[in-house]
């Protein structure tokens, strides 16, 4: 629509005739302007504008926007109840650029991958096609055998438990190792949350989660469907008696009936769970292996034999309803958010049309293990898929496991979500055309945080430096080459801010700059946080999160006894204790019997705050702080 010297353009994520109607209610928006003027401060247009959508920026940081130099603002509307952000530049040709957009703040990640999505988009002339985004690494979750008891090596299949059909709640993976079993995921940042072995020493073959978040798990040692519930843990089977190698695959439609494939007589069939009885469904032709079950999210439940034949369950069979053009073997099948099919296989990962035709190729198969970058894929196993298209597909082939979640909202060179989350680490790479990558994140007045920016070769191919601005765009903080043995880091090359103390609320700009040579990078926030004792702590230590740090008050004369306790061997673990004044009070490397974890001792002697500090002499993986009193 016409503007004063100008236009706009008005987008939201709804169907609907006027999205400037949409606010209020929460509906996802942007707005795009193009001004035909010189006469404009991009700072003063941008922070104006965001304020349209109620959005109170109270500055700006320099950031490229279209291949120019230009400026970035992000915040929350004073209520708190909805984020923004927004980029303006000036083009060569003189015309002034700004794009803005507002979700909810409780959906603030996904926002702003749209909002990446969209400014990948654009261009800005007639005569240059919009290069159509690429899939990007939101986040990898790692483990080989060094991680020993925990570790998940032979990942089976991998599902997401929904809390509705809009933003999906959980993430689990089951490994064919008992012992490992159900492993529960973030799918939002890839941490591990928990890990559940399988009962009886089972051997799962493939799982499904239901609407309500059940979780059933096809164990082909006891012939059984074993049913989980994150509430009350396992269940008795909710089906049973089914032939050798059965059941192979599992899928549950959106009414919660549950599909589990088997052989009766030598006959392919899909046995189902509905209202507490059994039928039998069967195929239109005979099929000579299990096939891989599937539901859309229009509710219809496909079946995907080892020719790439895909059928659809009609009128209480299975017809044959297209064919995958695919090669290799195929280990599993989804569907997006578009109701595309999308396989894993031996040649990688693909997404089919309606016609089976292969429409896009997900991440790059090579040919070994062990040299490995983001996107890299070995072996796929299984693929899950969320209602934003977000894709996980899990990688593995006995000896390790890795877990990629593919998002389209992920920038070029980038690795992980533009907003920081507290010990979720991200990276990117800098090159000589892309020096500088700026970060978001949001922080409290009076909120102790660290800031780590480490060289990921680990021998200085990109020394890096780092920059922190306030939510008024004012830089409060810069670090090039850290002194490497003070701030826990690997070399001379890496960055670190912190400990420090944020000033105000508000969103914070953080700004990894490329000093010399190029290479990749990785980046993590670590928050301070507050804890009582007695505790027992949660954490994990790497390069690029060197240290985790509690707030405990304690009482004078009590006498506390703390164990820091690696639960990896690879992990040298180090206890650091520290009085409100940020002076070291005693650490402790090795325990007398409990070498080389950590413990510590004391008799407190004052009434106050302390920090409790897990940190590393070296090695990296999880670990179990315990804080009591004696």
């Amino acid at each position: 629509e016409p503007i004063d010297n100008g236009i706009s353009l008005q987008l939201a994520q709804a169907f609907v005739q006027d999205p400037l109607e949409l606010r209020p209610p929460a509906i996802t928006s942007f707005s795009l302007y193009v001004y035909n003027t010189t006469e404009l401060d991009l700072a003063t247009e941008l922070q104006t504008t965001l304020a349209t959508y109620s959005i109170a920026a109270a500055g700006v940081i320099e950031e490229s926007f279209l291949g120019q130099n230009g400026v970035m603002a992000a915040a929350y509307s004073p209520d708190g109840l909805f984020f923004g952000m927004g980029k303006a530049t000036q083009l060569p040709d003189g015309r002034v650029i700004v794009f803005v957009g507002r979700s909810v703040a409780d959906t603030a990640d996904t926002f702003q991958q749209l909002f990446t999505i969209i400014e990948t988009s654009m261009v800005t002339d007639t005569t240059i096609s919009p290069t159509p985004p690429q899939y990007g690494i939101n986040w990898i979750t790692e483990s080989t055998a060094a991680d020993g008891e925990t570790a998940f090596l032979d990942l089976a299949d991998i599902t997401l438990a929904p809390h509705n059909d809009i933003r999906d709640g959980v993430l689990f993976a089951v490994d064919s190792f008992p012992q490992v079993g159900l492993i529960q995921i973030n799918p939002h940042n890839g941490m591990v949350e928990n890990q559940y072995a399988i009962p009886d020493e089972g051997l799962a073959q493939a799982l499904v989660a239901s609407s309500d978040g059940t979780i059933y798990v096809a164990d082909v040692v006891c012939g059984c469907v074993q049913e989980f519930q994150t509430n009350s843990g396992w269940q008795q089977p909710v089906m049973s008696d089914f032939s050798a190698d059965a059941p192979y695959s599992l899928t549950v439609d959106n009414d919660g009936n549950l599909y589990a494939t088997d052989i009766l007589d030598g006959e392919i069939v899909v046995r189902v769970y509905r209202n507490g009885q059994e039928e039998t469904i069967t195929f239109s032709e005979p099929l000579f292996s299990q096939p891989l079950l599937a539901t859309n999210r229009a509710n219809q439940v496909f079946a995907l034999d080892e020719s790439g034949e895909l059928f659809s369950l009609e009128d209480g069979v299975f017809v044959s309803h297209t064919t995958l053009n695919t090669t290799g073997n195929i280990t599993d099948v989804a569907f997006d958010a578009f109701n595309r099919p999308a396989t894993t296989s031996s040649d990688g990962i693909f997404i089919f049309d309606a016609q089976g035709e292969v429409i896009e190729n997900i991440g790059n198969l090579i040919a070994s293990p062990d040299s490995f970058v983001a996107g890299d894929i070995y072996s796929p196993r299984s693929v899950a898929i969320s209602a934003d298209n977000t894709i996980y597909v899990v990688d593995s082939d006995g000896t390790y496991s890795r877990i990629n979640a593919f998002n389209r909202g992920i920038a070029q060179h980038r690795l992980g979500n533009l907003q920081l989350v507290s010990d979720v680490v991200v990276g990117g790479t800098l090159t000589r055309d892309s020096g500088r990558h700026s970060w978001l994140f949001a922080g409290n007045s009076g909120e102790e945080i660290v800031l780590s920016a480490i060289d990921a070769s680990g021998f200085g191919a990109v020394n890096v430096a780092l920059r922190l601005y306030a939510p008024d765009g004012q830089e409060i903080a810069f670090n090039l080459d850290a002194d490497s043995e003070e701030a826990i880091l690997p070399t001379i090359f890496d960055a670190q801010l912190g400990p420090l103390t944020l000033p105000t609320s508000g969103i914070y700009y953080v700004a990894v700059e490329r000093e010399d040579g190029e290479g990749d990078y990785r980046l993590a926030l670590t928050t301070t946080k507050n804890s009582t004792y007695p505790a027992t702590l949660n954490g994990f230590l790497e390069e690029a999160i060197p240290r985790q740090r509690w707030q405990i008050e304690f009482t004078a004369g009590d006498t506390i006894h703390i164990t820091l306790a690696a639960q990896t061997a690879n992990l040298d673990p180090i206890i650091r204790l520290y009085g409100a004044d940020g002076s070291l009070i005693a650490e402790n490397d090795d325990g007398e019997f409990i070498a080389p974890d950590a413990e510590l001792i004391f008799t407190v002697p004052n009434n106050g705050v302390y920090l409790v500090e897990a940190t590393r002499f070296s090695g990296f993986g999880p670990y179990l702080l315990t804080i009591e009193g004696e």
